[in-house]
């Protein structure tokens, strides 16, 4: 009988140990795991930072023109671009963030979510200009799209224009086309919903307007949208507007756009002031005149 109980107590306790070195083996495997992948991640943040530093000295070199390589009118500091990427189509910086990329632009608004600078498969992506867009004769609305990332890089930034602090510091923001120099006074910062199964869906990624009147009803749908009200920032017909678009994780398929309007000719280009707008239309919300 004893013997018997030894047996049994020698079985359990060899049962009893493998079940710990097996713990212990898919507790090692998981912490690996985590290891690679918190790894991968810095490697992959570090890239992107390293890629970014290079193409700011492109941006920043003047290289002498190659005839006829160039397209006509093209600014000498996006030469050096140019010759790795044709697709450069601009610069966006933001004061007080890290907001300091290059614009491309392909023949669809997929490529570049999941596309470098240099054409290489990458997460970070690049910003880019909607394919609808045309920066010669320029769009009534230039839209850029850019991904929202953990670590803050690319359009992450632009979330914080809901508070009126930021909007402070950072109502002017700079966006040079190939072709051209200019200032964007951020007038507008809203959620907005992406899933007709969430509700209501404001279009705001139109690039032309038929008419004055539609251009005023976009304008006027997008303030009772904004989070922040800066009504000495006036848009009218005529004004060429610049959106920023990136993802929003307040819902499954939510997006944050900032919107901006181009300086005028002899404008002033000091900072504005805003106020937050507690009445603003939530994202799912329709208007109704």
């Amino acid at each position: 009988m004893f013997k018997k109980l030894s047996n049994f107590i020698t079985t359990k306790t060899s049962k009893l140990n493998n079940k710990f070195v097996l713990i212990g083996i898919v507790s090692t495997i998981l912490f690996v795991i985590c290891i690679i992948g918190i790894s991968l991640h810095y490697i992959d943040k570090s890239h992107n930072v390293n890629l970014n530093k290079k193409l700011v000295q492109k941006y920043k070199h003047h290289s002498t023109p190659k005839a006829g390589h160039y397209p006509s009118g093209m600014l000498p500091e996006f030469y050096k671009l140019y010759d790795t990427n044709k697709d450069i189509k601009g610069w966006l910086s933001i004061p007080k963030t890290v907001v300091n990329y290059p614009v491309v632009q392909s023949t669809d608004n997929d490529y570049y979510l999941h596309n470098n600078f240099n054409k290489i498969a990458d997460y970070y992506g690049s910003l880019f200009l909607d394919y609808r867009d045309n920066i010669n004769v320029q769009s009534q609305n230039l839209i850029i799209y850019g991904h929202n990332m953990k670590d803050g890089q690319m359009l992450t930034s632009i979330v914080n224009y809901q508070q009126t602090d930021f909007y402070k510091t950072s109502s002017l923001i700079t966006f040079n086309t190939i072709y051209g120099h200019y200032y964007w006074k951020v007038f507008a910062a809203f959620i907005a919903n992406a899933d007709p199964k969430d509700g209501y869906v404001f279009n705001y990624l139109v690039t032309n307007f038929p008419s004055s009147k539609d251009f005023n009803d976009f304008i006027k749908e997008v303030r009772a949208r904004s989070l922040i009200n800066t009504p000495s920032v006036d848009v009218v017909p005529g004004d060429t507007l610049l959106t920023l678009s990136t993802c929003y994780y307040s819902s499954n398929d939510a997006r944050f756009v900032v919107m901006a309007r181009k300086v005028r000719p002899n404008e002033s280009t000091n900072m504005e002031p805003a106020t937050g707008n507690k009445n603003a239309l939530s994202s799912t919300s329709a208007m109704h005149n």
